[in-house]
């Protein structure tokens, strides 16, 4: 009994603590327009959503949207000391381009995945199709 009422009891502080967790500070969003993003934030969510296009394998899908990405990101680099606000809106423009390409490669592989489902599908119909043609071909034989 002391048991549940244990089990019970952290439960009901997990539910309510998560539930009134404040959001984090940086969602990973986009900036709101005329929300300040200094060089570092910059450069760390371009470099975040550079890893999600690599774990998307956006460089192997989608190559010309991604070196488009990696070019933009590569033209952030040396403004970093020299134009600050320049390499900013570049590593911005290298986080959208990333996400942009993370996308087109994940609904690329949803294509394929679809079509080889559907690949699978028409197969174990002309499978099912020949299993019953070779049943009515051996109860035909048998009879005559």
């Amino acid at each position: 009994m002391q048991k549940i009422f244990f089990i019970m009891f952290a439960a009901g502080i997990l539910f309510f603590s998560c539930g009134s967790t404040p959001p984090p500070a940086d969602s990973g969003a986009p900036p709101q327009t005329g929300a300040v993003v200094d060089l570092g934030t910059a450069r760390g969510r371009a470099d975040a959503a550079q890893e999600k296009a690599k774990a998307a394998k956006a460089n192997i899908a989608v190559k010309e949207d991604f070196a488009q990405a990696a070019a933009a990101y590569a033209e952030a680099q040396p403004l970093a000391a020299s134009n600050p606000d320049g390499a900013i809106a570049k590593y911005l423009e290298a986080e959208k381009l990333f996400l942009a390409s993370a996308d087109a490669a994940n609904a690329k592989r949803e294509e394929a995945q679809k079509q080889l489902s559907k690949a699978k599908s028409d197969i174990k119909e002309v499978e099912d199709a020949a299993e019953l043609l070779k049943k009515e071909q051996k109860a035909g034989g048998g009879s005559q």
